[in-house]
């Protein structure tokens, strides 16, 4: 062998344990901005004339995911966004659930 050091889940767990604060701190973080985007993007759907009914379910269907600005906007982070709105049933757990 090289005499390379390879990476283990020990140590995975280590900088996990080490790091836990800021990662916590960090995802509370993305959420905020995460639901900044989402408002928004509710908003001018409703100003496009969207019904309140539809609207959890057609930002969903067009919302951008991915990385932006240091943030990461996931499925699950914008679908979370949108029961705290109370424009997702909770029960929708699968993409087109509850159509």
């Amino acid at each position: 062998m090289s005499g390379k050091r390879f990476l283990t889940a020990a140590d995975y767990r280590d900088w996990k344990h080490t790091n836990g604060a800021a990662l916590q701190v960090r995802e509370a973080i993305n959420q905020v901005a995460v639901m900044d985007a989402v408002v928004l993007t509710v908003i001018q759907a409703r100003e496009a004339g969207v019904a309140e009914g539809d609207v959890g379910k057609s930002v969903l269907r067009q919302f951008t995911f991915g990385t932006r600005g240091g943030v990461l906007y996931t499925r699950d982070n914008v679908k979370r966004a949108l029961r705290e709105l109370g424009l997702l049933p909770a029960s929708q757990s699968a993409w087109g659930a509850n159509k």
